[in-house]
């Protein structure tokens, strides 16, 4: 403990079912990782900083570790890099300023054959920590990953996280924002479970599902991200039920093949549109509530799914639904409460359609709509002359990129 380690190849090895405690010292400046666990090595780490070197942490082949209450910034590669044929915890730490903050790595790097599985020995939990100003992703999960994330801050970064080439894990609880890129990414057959998280004030999507990714966005809360709350494009198809989506420019973006089912969602406050289907996006949208934006569920041309059993409310005149596509509208009803009774009444609705789209006014600002409550928003402006796409309804509004 208390050393000061650097300019080396290796800062620390622990290998060959060798155990330690590596306790407050100072290791950065080395050539390989600072701080290497292999061969079945145990390790507590705790009060560590490791910095500017290559790589910080690196724990793999059934290597067991702690890492708590230590600092990684500055190192070229990543802060820490577990494989997952380990099972460490990795708590309370703070990450930042890295390439990438934690990679959670499988066995799947190789082209999968006949017989292999989409899971891998260890699990990895990662909670509690505080991961910011990471160049390309705070945490990358890859190759049949499968790690816990909880109760993280994920924060002032490009992505969040990003979960691809057939990675798992369960992301719960965090608190995700002010990333210039989405909070989310699943792609590459990426196939999460991402519950009860916030993702607000994202300088794109707050969560992108694209090239064939999948996953469960169950119970999570989406608020103030700059594009959309959900995007799902290029064959991306998940599962999007009991969300709170609100004070968005829009709420769910479907498009370029994008697939999946959106379900007893809670959509309101939308700048634009609380659901727009563009492009090839074929989703399921049913039994949401949507309610005091400007459209409904809008369908431009070559949009397709279904639309059904929806309840909408307080949506600017003529743009419940609009469809310019090729999309079923079904069993969904204008939601509206009597004011003798004060009893809600649900009236049958269709969709108002157009032979061919229809350019009008400049989209409303998001300011428009934010910081009004719920209950008797000011409604903004629309006709039925505004219900079409301002801008070329293909072109994406950010850089989908994320290196590997």
């Amino acid at each position: 403990m208390n050393n000061h380690i650097h300019e080396n190849g290796n800062g620390i090895i622990v290998s060959k079912k060798g155990e330690c405690h590596i306790l407050c010292n100072d290791v950065h400046s080395n050539h390989a990782p600072g701080i290497m666990l292999k061969q079945e090595g145990r390790a507590i780490m705790r009060h560590n900083k490791v910095h500017n070197g290559n790589w910080g942490i690196v724990a793999k082949e059934s290597s067991y570790c702690e890492i708590r209450d230590n600092e990684c910034y500055a190192n070229r590669h990543s802060g820490i890099c577990i494989s997952t044929t380990c099972s460490p915890i990795i708590a309370n730490n703070l990450i930042h300023h890295e390439r990438r903050g934690i990679v959670v790595t499988g066995k799947l790097s190789r082209k999968p054959e006949r017989g292999d599985q989409q899971s891998c020995e260890g699990v990895a939990t990662i909670e509690n920590n505080d991961l910011y100003q990471n160049s390309r992703s705070a945490i990358s999960v890859k190759n049949g990953g499968n790690p816990i994330i909880q109760n993280n801050k994920i924060h002032d970064g490009k992505w969040g996280i990003v979960v691809q080439k057939r990675g798992l894990g369960v992301i719960r609880s965090n608190f995700i924002f002010k990333n210039s890129r989405p909070g989310i990414g699943i792609k590459t057959q990426g196939n999460p479970q991402i519950l009860h998280n916030k993702i607000y004030h994202g300088g794109a999507m707050g969560l992108l599902c694209m090239d064939n990714g999948a996953g469960l966005i169950k119970n999570n809360e989406f608020s103030h991200n700059k594009h959309s709350a959900i995007t799902i494009k290029t064959g991306g198809k998940p599962l999007v039920i009991g969300n709170r989506i609100h004070h968005e420019k829009r709420g769910l973006d479907i498009t370029e093949g994008g697939d999946g089912v959106i379900e007893d969602n809670d959509i309101y406050q939308f700048a634009k549109t609380a659901v727009a289907i563009k492009c090839g996006g074929r989703p399921q949208v049913r039994n949401n509530t949507i309610h005091y934006g400007r459209q409904g569920v809008t369908v431009y041309e070559k949009g397709r799914g279904t639309v059904e059993g929806n309840d909408f409310s307080g949506i600017a005149q003529d743009s419940w639904m609009v469809n310019k596509g090729n999309t079923s509208f079904r069993d969904n009803s204008k939601v509206i409460v009597d004011s003798k009774t004060g009893k809600v009444v649900r009236e049958p609705l269709d969709p108002v359609t157009f032979d061919s789209p229809k350019v009008g006014a400049p989209d409303s600002p998001v300011s428009d709509l934010v910081g009004h409550g719920i209950h008797e928003p000011e409604r903004p402006k629309a006709s039925v002359e505004d219900t079409g796409p301002a801008e070329d309804v293909c072109d994406s509004d950010s850089d989908d990129s994320e290196p590997d």
